[in-house]
C-alpha cells in the first residue's frame, strides 16, 4: 500500500486489516527520477520485510486463520 500526504510525502506500508506493520518513508519533495529511485527503494525495502516476517505472504489463502 502506498500512502500520500498532501505535503508529497509518500510512504510504502505494509498493513494488516488497520494496523501498519512497516513503514518505509520517501523523501519529501524528491521530484523525477529522484523520486522513482526512491520509490523503489522503499517498495524493496517493505517487500523484502514481509517476505521476512511473512514469507507466504504471496499466497492470498496462507495466513487466514
Amino acid at each position: 500500500t502506498r500512502r500520500y500526504e498532501d505535503a508529497g510525502a509518500t510512504a510504502v506500508l505494509v498493513v494488516r486489516g488497520s494496523e501498519t506493520l512497516f513503514e518505509a518513508p520517501i523523501t519529501p519533495g524528491l521530484t523525477g527520477q529522484a523520486y522513482y529511485d526512491a520509490s523503489d527503494a522503499a517498495e524493496r525495502a517493505a517487500l523484502a520485510w514481509a517476505d521476512e516476517h511473512y514469507p507466504d505472504w504471496r499466497n492470498v489463502t496462507a495466513y487466514w486463520d
